[in-house]
């Protein structure tokens, strides 16, 4: 839960142990007088700089995730208790809980999925309580130091594009305190640096699947909406020894929330570059103008075909949106994903891409799982979150993890084995109804696969064993076109018109 604490009551799922309500109890236990040695949390999110903070008086070690948590419903992380002898010091103890943990992530992935070791996103740290404290008196003379009115789009433009921690849920707005500090060095270098190296102190073991992640969060608000901010950013002024940080993500929130005039991209031009030149060829560009520069954060961008009859075909949902001085860019170059049947034949896959890097893009996209045979107490019909791995190296395409989708539920991030089903049925876009009377873009709005708007959608159904994936070219007979989705620096969401394929 990060900074709305941890612990959510399985019969009331509205409540949850709050930092707050951490401190209290701690407080007025024996281990405000005696310290516990080590803390885990086999939570999602609470390896977290506030987190660390409240039990720095009573504790001297922390081992805790900052990503979300996956659990597998075949085995325990726990049995790494077995492991454990007398003579363990709590630093000890908490790499054989991480190595167990980590051995539960790679038997996930080998469930019958993809196994590469990027595939499924996953960290977890030991950190050092003890020197906490003056980590946090790094952070609040760092932030005490910035003009965050002068500075605004310079900062609001590094946390756009800093990865988020439980990205499918927003309202969490956690991100790694090192790569924050690390962006914005620039505004107060000596300061970050202070930052930096006690980070690498205090945090004495890290896993982490790649280098986004340090081993210690912070919240900051963004992406959450605005009574969720206000809410979080009221529970952070209660929190001992962070009024600088507090008071100035307090004043980042009210500006980002200010009156802001949005800009409109109906009349920007569409770039025509040379397709011969490489280096500035794609296969979608529009022309900024300088004030929309200034204010651009970031941009993902939608893909449809035209179906000459008012409705559009979702085909492609990209995060690699470029802008090169003020033009912005796309390509989707090989980039048709599509599932095939045991005969080959092949179904385009409206798929939400999530991370695209220099070795892999990975996708998600809503299935159902079913199972209807034998007695019908034991019959599934389970809908989940399923991640799809392409290795750009073997350009293969694979299944990365399966998780349930179960909104209502905080406590199952639980990975499936598919194999356990008799059907996977995915959800293929037949059709959209884009654009209203005067040819602005009104939706679909496409989110962790799942599409909302105006449209019609099919089904398709497979056996599990029979599932292949594969990127393909598009059809060059068909006609494409892009909307690009535009974030500014006050966070506000604004789409193109549309572009066509070159």
């Amino acid at each position: 839960g990060a900074i709305d604490g941890s612990e959510y009551d399985e019969l009331n799922m509205d409540d949850n142990l709050s930092l707050e309500e951490m401190n209290t109890a701690l407080k007025n236990s024996p281990f405000n007088d005696k310290k516990l040695e080590l803390v885990i949390f086999r939570t999602c999110l609470n390896g977290t700089i506030e987190v660390g903070s409240i039990l720095s008086n009573y504790a001297n070690y922390l081992v805790a995730s900052e990503e979300e948590t996956l659990g597998a419903g075949y085995t325990s992380v726990l049995n790494f208790i077995g492991d454990i002898n007398s003579k363990d010091s709590g630093i000890e103890v908490g790499k054989k809980y991480i190595n167990a943990y980590v051995k539960q992530i790679d038997d996930i992935r080998n469930i019958s999925y993809s196994g590469n070791d990027d595939s499924i996103y996953s960290t977890y740290s030991l950190i050092d309580l003890k020197n906490i404290s003056k980590l946090v008196e790094s952070v609040n003379d760092f932030f005490n130091n910035i003009d965050v009115s002068s500075n605004f789009n310079i900062i609001s433009k590094v946390r756009s594009n800093l990865y988020q921690y439980a990205s499918d849920v927003p309202a969490y707005d956690m991100v790694d305190l090192y790569n924050l500090v690390y962006d914005l060095k620039d505004l107060s270098p000596n300061k970050a640096n202070n930052i930096l190296d006690k980070i690498d102190d205090i945090v004495i073991y890290n896993y982490a699947t790649d280098d986004n992640s340090k081993g210690i969060s912070i919240y900051f608000p963004y992406n959450g909406n605005s009574s969720i901010k206000n809410r979080f950013i009221s529970l952070y002024s209660k929190l001992d020894g962070f009024n600088n940080y507090s008071d100035f993500i307090s004043e980042f929130n009210n500006i980002q929330l200010s009156d802001y005039n949005k800009f409109s991209y109906s009349l920007n031009k569409i770039e025509a570059k040379d397709s011969s030149d490489k280096n500035t060829y794609a296969d979608f560009e529009l022309e900024l103008t300088d004030e929309q520069v200034g204010t651009f954060a970031r941009a993902d961008y939608y893909v449809y075909r035209d179906l000459h009859t008012g409705y559009y075909k979702a085909v492609y949902n990209g995060k690699d949106a470029k802008l090169e001085g003020n033009i912005l860019k796309a390509s989707i170059k090989d980039r048709q994903l599509q599932v095939l049947d045991k005969d080959n034949n092949r179904y385009d896959l409206l798929a939400d891409e999530k991370e695209n890097t220099a070795d892999y893009i990975k996708y998600t996209t809503l299935v159902i799982l079913q199972t209807f045979t034998g007695d019908i107490s034991e019959w599934k019909n389970d809908q989940a979150i399923m991640t799809l791995y392409y290795d750009k190296k073997t350009g293969k395409t694979s299944i990365a993890n399966v998780v349930y989708n179960n909104k209502d539920d905080k406590t199952n991030a639980i990975s499936l084995n598919i194999n356990d089903y008799d059907n996977v049925m995915f959800s293929i876009s037949s059709g959209w109804k884009i654009l209203d009377d005067n040819g602005n873009y009104t939706g679909p709005i496409i989110e962790n696969g799942n599409v909302v708007g105006d449209g019609i959608i099919t089904g398709f159904e497979s056996k599990p064993k029979d599932l292949k994936f594969e990127l393909s070219k598009f059809d060059e007979n068909e006609d494409y076109y892009c909307v690009f989705v535009i974030y500014d620096t006050h966070n506000n969401k604004s789409f193109s018109k549309l572009i066509k394929l070159k």
